[in-house]
């Protein structure tokens, strides 16, 4: 389901010039800006689908050569599910943060209250079990 919709993304942005590669930031401009690749992410909500795709984003989790350039195999990373797990585990732990820090990045939460939030969230538990996470 994720493969046709990110080929046609790639072929309508990227086909041309640049030796077949494009700047890791203009690909997530297109690839952010497709609220059907989002819905799919996140298996019917598009909302979580664009914050996992964000954090894929921030992780530079398709650049695997590190050289600021993303190449068509390398926009193949989005249907690994290795990848796909880690972003969506990522996203999961920074959204119980937000909670936890109420929104505050840079504030200091006890440890036993951030141990017990984790512990008692079924989404977070479910992804760490590898089940499957509503």
């Amino acid at each position: 389901a994720l493969r046709a919709p990110v080929d046609a993304l790639w072929r309508d942005n990227c086909v041309g010039g640049g030796g077949g590669k494009v700047e890791r930031l203009k690909c997530w401009d297109f690839l952010l800006a497709d609220g059907e690749l989002a819905s799919i992410v996140g298996k019917g909500d598009s909302e979580r689908g664009g914050d996992v795709l964000a954090t894929m984003k921030e992780g530079k989790m398709l650049d695997a050569n590190k050289d600021g350039l993303v190449d068509a195999a390398q926009v193949q990373r989005l249907f690994d599910p290795e990848l796909l797990f880690q972003a969506t585990l990522l996203t999961k732990i920074k959204d119980l943060w937000e909670e936890a820090s109420e929104g505050q990045l840079d504030a200091h939460v006890e440890r036993a209250v951030l141990w017990e939030l984790f512990a008692s969230d079924a989404e977070l538990l479910l992804l760490l079990g590898r089940g499957t996470a509503p």
